[in-house]
């Protein structure tokens, strides 16, 4: 497992398969980096979910420039799986 600050006051957690993001205080993006040929992510669990939160506020997740940014509205946390790649498609 590999832990890095992702910004004043977040961290993010990669383990082989799964990428964990945590927005610790307030409000914030991550940007974390993703290369040509890493697994397409997608959303197992966040702490906005209704089962945990009254008001959800879902955190966003994009893909562009090899950049892999997450937005949260307010502290939470975000579990990504891996989906491995099938041919070359990027």
């Amino acid at each position: 497992m590999r832990a890095e600050s992702a910004g004043s006051a977040a961290v993010a957690l990669r383990y082989p398969g799964w990428l964990v993001v945590a927005q610790l205080e307030g409000g914030g993006t991550v940007g974390l980096s993703v290369h040509a040929g890493d697994p397409t992510w997608t959303v197992v669990l966040h702490t906005e979910s209704t089962a945990f939160a009254a008001d959800p506020q879902p955190p966003t997740v994009e893909k562009a420039d090899g950049q892999l940014t997450v937005s949260f509205s307010r502290p939470g946390a975000l579990v990504l799986g891996a989906v491995p790649r099938v041919g070359n498609d990027e």
